[in-house]
Parts: C-alpha cells; structure tokens; sequence
C-alpha cells in the first residue's frame, strides 16, 4: 500500500499555502499553520527540510517568515515528497510472474506522472472548484 505520512500531507499543504501567496513577500509560520490546520511546532521542523532541498527560504526579523524558493511552477509534488518522504517506490516481489511486473511498471510510472505536477497547476485548480457553484435539489 502507498502511504503518504503526514509529514508529507503537511509539508505539501504548508508548500499549496506558499504559493497562493508567490511574489507578496515571506509568510510567518504562523500564518501558514492556522491556514491549513498543521500544528506550528511540526510545521517548524518541515520548513527547516523543505530549506535544506531549496524548495523555501527563510527570512529573520518582525517582518520574516518564509517564502517559495522557485517559481510554483517550477515545483513539482514530487519534489515535496521526495524531500519529506523519500523516494516514492512500489515494492514488487513478484519477480518471476513477468505480466505482474509490467503492472507495478506501469502502476509506477502513473503515480510519478500524476505527483508530476506543480504546485502551481494545483494552485489554479483549487480556484476554480472554489469558483463552482455548487446547486443541491
């Protein structure tokens, strides 16, 4: 089974929250941890390994906090995970059974396709199901 840790759910929420805010200058942790529910102290000890891979800088002072290193369009889900989690793989022992194999090949390769997207792609689509209007009978 593939399981995403918190430490990965956080760190990609605390990344999505970033972004929203791109090019309007660094979030307090604070900030970032109210806007999506993660517990501050937890929050802290992600930012400091999303800094170690580039992914955030930090800012000191009144008026510091963190910010996206790159582009959200230059950072990927993958990233994140790969970051927080380690490398995402499907484990197969099923090394003779030849069909079998080529399924966690290509099981593989869509979930590396679908965690390929950016953060931005993510961003602009969470505004438009916020822009759904949602009618119930």
């Amino acid at each position: 089974m593939l399981t995403i840790s918190a430490k990965g759910t956080y760190g990609l929420a605390a990344v999505f929250e970033l972004a929203k805010h791109y090019g309007q200058g660094p979030l307090q942790i604070k900030h970032i941890a109210e806007a999506q529910g993660i517990p501050q102290h937890y929050l802290e000890q992600l930012l400091v390994k999303l800094k170690k891979a580039q992914i955030t800088k930090s800012y000191r002072g009144a008026q510091g906090g963190y910010e996206l290193a790159d582009s959200p369009a230059n950072i990927t889900v993958n990233d994140i995970l790969n970051c927080l989690e380690g490398h995402i793989e499907l484990v197969n022992n099923s090394g003779k059974i030849k069909s079998v194999v080529q399924l966690w090949k290509r099981a593989h390769q869509v979930i590396h396709d679908e965690f390929n997207i950016s953060i931005e792609e993510l961003v602009l689509e969470e505004r438009r199901l916020e822009k759904q209007i949602v009618y119930s009978i």
